[in-house]
């Protein structure tokens, strides 16, 4: 999908149709987690549209009041935008579509969602959903690189990925319910870790256009021996709390 704006229409058209589709067993805990998925995560996408106008607004400030909003129209006019006004806009996004991610501590919502709905549904949620806002952010990431705007971005990003680990594993150990469990070790495992150790082992001269972008939207750093070890250490975790459910 080349255009931002309509990049955030179908992530909030995902969020009102997933809506009904926790609440589908009509259950007192589904409608529950249903409202808490819909309110939280509507929250955040609205700041993920404010974050999508001040892009669009600093893109205007180079290329002109009117014209097409895509990656490649950004990434083209992001050295000469103003590093603020994109560093603003970029916190905003993160913030927004973090919380479609499940980023510590927007992911109140998460394990509810992912424990009350059906099998079927919280296997989407995990396998489409969630990587489709984290491609979003993945792809502001390289316009704030082009601008230049300094370290605070990655650092953000990289620090919302380490809360979050931490978070997941804490509440690995608390948790009971296998499905929930499942839940919190799949938020933990798929997504930030990829977030922190991916940003931390790109490098941020990597244009999004040519050869290496393939490897910034799908590879999340598979190749760094950071990345590996780090999956190693924290994989256990939720084998030996699932082993003491018995699950």
């Amino acid at each position: 999908m080349n255009n931002a704006g309509l990049f955030w229409i179908v992530i909030e058209l995902t969020t009102l149709v997933s809506t009904f589709l926790v609440a589908f067993e009509r259950a007192a805990e589904s409608i529950e987690a249903a409202w808490k998925y819909i309110i939280v995560v509507s929250g955040g996408i609205s700041l993920a549209l404010f974050g999508t106008v001040l892009f669009y607004w600093a893109g205007s400030l180079v290329i002109g009041p009117s014209y097409d909003m895509t990656w490649a129209a950004l990434h083209s006019a992001a050295p000469h935008m103003n590093p603020t006004l994109v560093t603003l806009a970029f916190l905003l996004v993160l913030i927004g579509y973090g919380t479609k991610v499940g980023l510590a501590p927007m992911h109140t919502w998460l394990p509810d969602a992912h424990s009350e709905g059906p099998t079927p549904v919280s296997a989407l949620l995990s396998g489409a959903l969630l990587n489709t806002a984290m491609v979003g952010i993945i792809r502001y990431v390289a316009v704030v690189d082009a601008t230049g705007a300094g370290l605070l971005p990655r650092i953000t990003l990289v620090t919302l990925g380490i809360v979050s680990l931490v978070v997941a594993a804490l509440f690995i150990v608390r948790q009971e319910g296998v499905k929930r469990l499942m839940a919190l070790a799949g938020w933990r495992r798929r997504h930030h870790r990829r977030t922190a150790v991916r940003s931390v082992c790109q490098r941020a001269d990597n244009p999004p256009g040519g050869a290496g972008n393939e490897g910034r939207l799908g590879g999340f750093c598979h190749g760094c021996p950071a990345d590996h070890h780090l999956h190693r250490l924290l994989e256990s975790l939720p084998n030996y709390v699932l082993r003491d459910a018995g699950a």
